[in-house]
């Protein structure tokens, strides 16, 4: 079954304004309960795993990087690791301001067209459904649920709703 791939892009836009929700509710009970931005921002699941600050970056960068790759165009900076929460919430409506320029019309016949990237250190070529497929979507989604889940570990009252709120606005 064929993958439209304008269709999975509008699913991480959707997913940004979930990421942004969260970010703003999660955001004003760490500072309800006295906990400041730049400790949040560290927030980890588990010692080994990134802080909150890399999870949402990284969300907004896998837009950003697979919009370019599949889109064969450059990827702009996005935050880094020195992130606050209003450089997150910036880059969040940048990169939204930007898939509202794009159009389905760009993505047609992308599908079945090679792309060659490197993936721990070695090139592979896929189609752009592949890739997208079997990376790009995972990798979205992973960091999306693990900014949700360490707001939840600290006792934010969000639920599945608040996750989903831009699920919904197709």
């Amino acid at each position: 079954m064929k993958v439209d791939l304008y269709w999975v892009f509008k699913g991480f836009d959707n997913g940004l304004v979930g990421l942004q929700h969260v970010l703003a509710k999660g955001g004003d009970y760490a500072r309800a309960q006295g906990v400041s931005e730049a400790e949040m921002l560290e927030w980890r699941l588990a010692p080994d795993m990134n802080p909150l600050r890399y999870q949402i970056s990284t969300a907004i960068n896998v837009y950003w990087r697979w919009t370019s790759r599949i889109l064969q165009i450059d990827q702009p900076a996005g935050p880094g690791d020195e992130a606050t929460v209003a450089d997150l919430n910036a880059a969040i409506i940048a990169a939204r301001a930007h898939f509202a320029t794009l159009t389905p019309e760009q993505f047609i016949g992308l599908d079945e067209q090679p792309r060659t990237l490197q993936i721990r250190g070695q090139d592979r070529t896929e189609t752009a459904e592949r890739l997208v497929q079997g990376s790009a979507i995972t990798n979205f989604y992973f960091h999306l649920t693990m900014v949700y889940a360490l707001f939840r570990q600290h006792g934010a009252p969000l639920g599945k709703a608040d996750f989903l709120v831009g699920s919904f606005t197709f």
